[in-house]
């Protein structure tokens, strides 16, 4: 006799149809093997549900708490020292691609050392001629704000501004005070 759904059916955890219900009653009638799996499987969940839950070992959960936080421990390590290999590796690319672009202007320099001179005065002239644009835009920038916005309202953002500082000096205070950090 083949007892394979019958088996599955018995052993399964999630509900049987009506039809897989009443041909395993059926069957449980007639075969003795699947009865006595039936009935051994209703002893063992019978049992498994009287015998109390085992408590953890004492100490068990300081213990556990503890390899947490040394895992966590080692984890921000390694994460650390991969930061600042990287950091390392970034840093170490640059320095040699300023020593290679650095080489390239010394070469120029030592072939004429009239171009490199010229070119020095070319970067500055060019630096002071962007300052001075820079210093003509904000000073018309401010000369037409000053004529537009009246006292007042000078006074007011002033004022705000004050306050916010304010706010701010004693916020850091409170948040680095306690924990004694030193800027």
């Amino acid at each position: 006799m083949s007892h394979q759904p019958f088996e599955t059916w018995i052993l399964a955890e999630e509900p049987l149809t009506a039809e897989q219900a009443h041909s395993l009653h059926t069957h449980l009638e007639v075969c003795e093997a699947c009865r006595r799996l039936s009935s051994a499987l209703s002893y063992v969940d019978q049992l498994l549900r009287t015998i109390p839950p085992m408590r953890p070992a004492s100490g068990f959960t300081s213990r556990w708490q503890a390899r947490q936080a040394e895992k966590s421990l080692q984890m921000y390590r390694q994460r650390q020292r991969r930061q600042s290999w990287w950091f390392f590796a970034l840093n170490t690319f640059g320095a040699v691609l300023l020593l290679i672009l650095l080489a390239a202007q010394l070469n120029f320099a030592l072939v004429s050392p009239t171009t490199l001179l010229l070119s020095g005065v070319r970067l500055a002239t060019s630096w002071l001629s962007f300052a001075n644009a820079v210093q003509e835009i904000l000073t018309t920038f401010l000369n037409v704000v000053v004529r537009i916005v009246p006292p007042f309202w000078w006074v007011v953002v002033a004022i705000g501004i004050s306050f916010l500082s304010l706010i701010w000096i004693f916020s850091l205070r409170r948040l680095l005070l306690p924990r004694r950090i030193i800027l």
